[in-house]
């Protein structure tokens, strides 16, 4: 890998081994956008209307226990990702005898998993008695560019379920559950775990990659010349918007440890050339050198001073007039959207006091920090929320 000049002359080392174990592959091409928001909105409501009705159909103990045995299922899944089920299954199917000898795994044990993983829809069972791939196991493929994979080990860790553990000592002390079991916060542990912070970062860059596409066709950024992607991780969403629109240059600001990997995402999407990556601690300083800067999803993992800290860092770095743009999940607390709600008691549980918030909660927000609200750009997946430096 190219070696590339950042902010001050530091340069970066050569790729660290946790990042050559797990290969990003994006297109230098656009990333397909997302459905049409009417769309999302009428796949979601549906989702959520069958859920209920099914949950009114049964006796209310069945219910809870069912709820109860989320962990149970959340442990199927875990255990599929980490023995690579759907890689070996990639190349066509097996009998549960075969795959016990490829992992070298105990015969009868390995077939009751996959009998389960079955039955829960994950996997297919031919009439053969054969297993193979089917369309929710295919997304756990270790090439999958949403990087699912990750993302469930990364929920279902070892740290993640200490510290949700913990969920009744955070809500009789207000104290972070993560916090409360390791001694330190996330982001501390991660940088003291590079091989879990790798995979960390790729679940999010997957994970990234349809708001990335969102983020670059919904704002007009025909008006702006240079971004800076503040807390970018990998530089999935800042790729994304320079290879749409070539007239556009970028800053990319994050961990040293990510922009490792980041060099080698932005070289193959054939945006390198045009970015500086530049080291950053969001919460000391941010870099002066664009017209419009991002973060996504970046608040929403820290509490309100950490968040104005942040964008404090950012005012400073901005001369008045030029943009912030929020790309966040908001949350209105009167919704029923239960996604969103199990998703801020995972903040609450894993980020630093980190939630999900209202779009009155970001204007206030950017507001204390010095700024006025401006275009607010609507979708399911993500909202852009703008402000305008005073």
């Amino acid at each position: 890998m190219a070696m590339s000049t950042l902010g001050a002359g530091v340069r970066l080392a050569q790729p660290a081994a946790e990042w050559a174990e797990h290969p990003l592959k994006l297109p230098g091409r656009p990333l397909r956008a997302p459905r049409a928001s009417i769309v999302m909105r009428a796949r979601l409501l549906l989702h959520r209307r069958l859920t209920r009705l099914a949950r009114r159909l049964l006796p209310s103990d069945l219910v809870v226990c069912d709820e109860a045995l989320g962990l149970a299922r959340a442990q199927l899944l875990a255990a599929a990702a980490r023995l690579d089920l759907a890689d070996l299954l990639d190349d066509g199917p097996l009998s549960a005898d075969e795959i016990s000898r490829r992992l070298a795994t105990h015969p009868d044990r390995t077939a009751r998993l996959l009998g389960a993983l079955t039955s829960h829809g994950l996997f297919r069972r031919r009439r053969d008695g054969r297993f193979e791939n089917n369309r929710l196991s295919r997304a756990l493929l270790s090439r999958s560019p949403r990087r699912a994979k990750e993302l469930v080990l990364s929920l279902v860790s070892h740290e993640h379920s200490e510290a949700w553990s913990a969920l009744e000592h955070t809500v009789r002390s207000g104290q972070n559950a993560f916090e409360h079991v390791w001694g330190k916060d996330q982001w501390q542990w991660l940088a003291e775990h590079p091989r879990a912070q790798a995979s960390s970062a790729l679940a999010n860059t997957g994970q990234s990659l349809e708001a990335a596409a969102l983020i670059a066709a919904r704002y007009p950024w025909s008006e702006v010349h240079r971004v800076c992607d503040v807390g970018g991780g990998l530089g999935a969403v800042l790729s994304e918007l320079l290879v749409r629109h070539p007239h556009l240059t970028g800053v990319l600001c994050e961990r040293p440890a990510l922009l490792t990997g980041a060099e080698t995402l932005l070289a193959q999407r054939g945006v390198l050339a045009r970015v500086t990556l530049v080291p950053t601690d969001f919460l000391v300083s941010v870099p002066g050198t664009a017209d419009v800067y991002l973060l996504k999803n970046v608040l929403c993992d820290w509490d309100d001073a950490h968040c104005l800290t942040i964008l404090g860092a950012c005012r400073r770095a901005m001369r008045a007039g030029e943009r912030i743009l929020l790309a966040e999940r908001t949350f209105e607390r009167t919704s029923r959207d239960p996604d969103r709600a199990l998703s801020d008691v995972q903040r609450m549980v894993v980020g630093v006091e980190g939630r999900e918030r209202s779009r009155l909660d970001y204007a206030k927000l950017l507001f204390k920090a010095g700024f006025r609200s401006g275009r607010t750009f609507a979708h399911p997946h993500i909202d852009l929320l703008e402000g305008i430096a005073v």
